[in-house]
């Protein structure tokens, strides 16, 4: 059925042998079809050049008209260089680069006919996911760059990396669509066109017509995609970012990535935090310099993959092994008095699922220890939601967090294996350490002043997992590279 969109053109439209069967996409430059071939008897995708500031659709439905007289050039500039597009992206090749197999002018107008491809967008992917792991990440990347590199080699960039615009495939390596030619023309061209661009994607350089683009913006664009593919969102726009630098304040992408560092290999994050320097000069130069980095450690994996899974197999063996139904639940005394919060190893092993979405490992050595600090089920919930860096992904994790608790009451939790049901019990029963909600506020504040808002989670994160008051604040020490910055910060505890 097709999508109500008003610009779009209408299902059952004919443009030479293509029928137009439903809206695959849109944006301020132009409108994605899924069309049929009657030619070939197959399905296509058609690109439409329509920049909405420029145009509109004529009383017929069909036929694109200027908005204004006077935007004639731009529009036909534009009209050009996205032609251009087809007749390079024709030449490519690659798997993971968009084919075009057509290119014609009609309706005022012209399209792009390429291979229709079945999947779906890694942005609706992560919208269900949330997060993904580095193997997961490199899986998608590492091809994405193979193709990108032979893009960057023809000098010609995509201006426009995101997760919507990777697709991926149900079978066959993730692809890259929606390449900006035309968007960027207009943007050279035309006064009336302001420039379009995504804020967390776009490199700083994006932001001005003037300011110079090439491989290394494109480079910015695909960390940002593999950055919001471990955190679960967007990074801090650009030109946020320089404003907290340019104010001695902490970049809070570097911040963010600190965080996550524990769930990946230290390579994969330096790697990350290289493709997402702020200025264009401190990057990689192109696709290929940052294969070489990725793609060893990819092709050293595949290798190892074998091995691995044999020694999980034989490491493993009570993945499969259940306590009997009715086993008895584990009761965590929360501190103070009142009645006893009850939480059974089934929920506790459910509720580290959740969160390692979200947070990775890290999950399985919060979880367990905060369950007897928390007074109630909201409280616990309120406090691990505190170690999910943005409050989209704390309202989805509290969301699942709920139905969960709706399971429970339904008695449906899903049984956990032995060897987790024995970890869970073996943890602590009483508070590891049990400091003041002012101390706490304290030592945030004291850890902000050098490291930024980044600090709550640190601090939440130490005392989830430290025995005693020495240890935490020496965590927290940690944190803090100039030995200056450590000796004052320890300095305030007396």
């Amino acid at each position: 059925m097709m999508p109500n969109h008003e610009l779009a053109l209408p299902a059952g439209t004919q443009i030479d042998c293509f029928e137009i069967r439903t809206v695959l996409g849109t944006g301020g430059f132009g409108i994605t079809y899924g069309a049929y071939d009657s030619r070939l008897e197959r399905r296509v995708a058609i690109k439409e050049y329509f920049p909405s500031g420029l145009a509109f659709r004529g009383s017929n439905g069909t036929t694109l008209h200027l908005a204004a007289q006077n935007d004639g050039d731009a529009y036909e500039y534009g009209l050009k260089r996205f032609l251009e597009e087809g007749r390079v992206l024709a030449k490519f090749r690659e798997p993971s680069i968009v084919r075009v197999t057509q290119f014609l002018e009609a309706n005022g107008t012209a399209y792009l006919v390429m291979d229709y491809e079945d999947g779906e967008a890694l942005s609706s992917h992560l919208e269900r996911v949330v997060t993904l792991d580095e193997t997961e990440i490199r899986d998608i990347v590492v091809p994405i760059l193979e193709g990108l590199s032979v893009v960057h080699s023809k000098h010609y960039l995509h201006r426009d990396i995101k997760p919507s615009n990777i697709f991926l495939r149900k079978n066959g390596p993730a692809v890259l669509l929606d390449f900006g030619a035309a968007r960027r023309a207009l943007e050279e061209q035309s006064s009336a066109m302001t420039v379009m661009l995504t804020p967390g994607y776009a490199p700083f350089e994006q932001y001005s017509k003037g300011d110079k683009q090439g491989p290394w913006s494109d480079i910015y664009a695909l960390g940002a995609t593999i950055y919001h593919c471990i955190v679960g969102a967007a990074p801090t726009p650009a030109t946020d970012r320089l404003t907290s630098i340019y104010d001695d304040d902490p970049d809070p992408v570097t911040q963010a990535l600190k965080i996550i560092a524990p769930r990946c290999s230290p390579v994969f994050i330096k790697t990350i935090e290289w493709m997402l320097k702020p200025h264009a000069k401190d990057r990689p130069k192109d696709a290929q310099a940052v294969l070489n980095v990725l793609r060893p450690i990819r092709e050293m994996e595949e290798k190892k993959s074998k091995a691995d899974a044999r020694t999980i197999m034989a490491t493993d063996t009570d993945i499969d092994i259940l306590l009997p139904e009715g086993a008895a639940e584990t009761v965590f005394m929360p501190r103070g008095a009142g009645a006893p919060f009850v939480c059974s190893p089934d929920m506790v092993a459910a509720l580290e699922k959740v969160l390692e979405e979200f947070v990775g490992a890290l999950a399985r050595r919060v979880v367990a220890p905060a369950v007897p600090k928390a007074a109630n089920f909201d409280e616990l919930t309120s406090f691990l939601a505190g170690f999910i860096l943005t409050d989209g992904a704390q309202a989805r994790f509290v969301d699942k967090v709920n139905k969960l608790r709706e399971a429970q009451r339904e008695g449906v939790l899903p049984s956990i294996s032995n060897g987790d049901r024995q970890r869970i019990e073996s943890a602590p029963k009483e508070p590891l350490l049990d400091l003041d909600e002012s101390e706490l506020k304290t030592a945030e504040k004291n850890l902000a002043h050098h490291i930024g808002p980044i600090a709550r989670i640190i601090v939440k994160r130490a005392h989830a997992e430290c025995a005693t008051r020495d240890d935490f604040y020496d965590r927290l020490a940690e944190e803090l590279t100039d030995p200056a910055e450590r000796d004052d910060f320890l300095s305030k505890l007396s």
